[in-house]
């Protein structure tokens, strides 16, 4: 490597092989760095983990981001899905509180559970991917039967 050039142009000091997971310390630590303003660069060299990593642990905690799916949301995915939108990073916009990783884990969910997209109907999907609920939920759920029509244009 010539003397003249820099190691790590624009790149975090991580190396890109390693994966790991945050520990509950490192979160604490994020979130301590991030309230004290240090952006995002400094924190990821701090705590020695990818920027992408840091930014997205602090978008979920900013936006209150869970990993567990609502039959509305269901519903909602489901629709675009059948309307020819398979952008999960555009379903997510619409979501607002899901990423667009948990959203295409959730497509990809839907077409292993349901491999005959367009014979499904809104009660299957609740009936399926939401038996272990409880019978309100279900009921309101049903209640919106028909409100996110599909059209049979033979999409799938």
């Amino acid at each position: 490597m010539p003397k003249n050039r820099k190691k790590h142009v624009g790149r975090s000091k991580v190396q890109p092989h390693t994966k790991k997971f945050l520990k509950d310390s490192e979160k604490e630590t994020i979130i301590q760095l991030d309230s004290e303003g240090l952006d995002v660069e400094s924190i990821s060299e701090i705590i020695n983990h990818t920027t992408r990593q840091v930014r997205e642990f602090l978008k979920h905690i900013k936006n209150g981001i869970k990993n567990n799916f609502s039959i509305e949301q269901d519903l909602i995915i489901m629709s675009h899905v059948k309307n020819g939108d398979i952008s999960a990073a555009s379903i997510a916009k619409k979501l607002q509180d899901k990423d667009w990783w948990m959203v295409r884990n959730r497509i990809k969910l839907f077409r292993r559970k349901f491999p005959d997209f367009s014979l499904l109907t809104q009660s299957e999907v609740v009936r399926i991917l939401h038996q272990n609920e409880k019978p309100n939920e279900l009921d309101d759920a049903m209640s919106l039967e028909g409100v996110f029509d599909f059209p049979d244009d033979g999409l799938w």
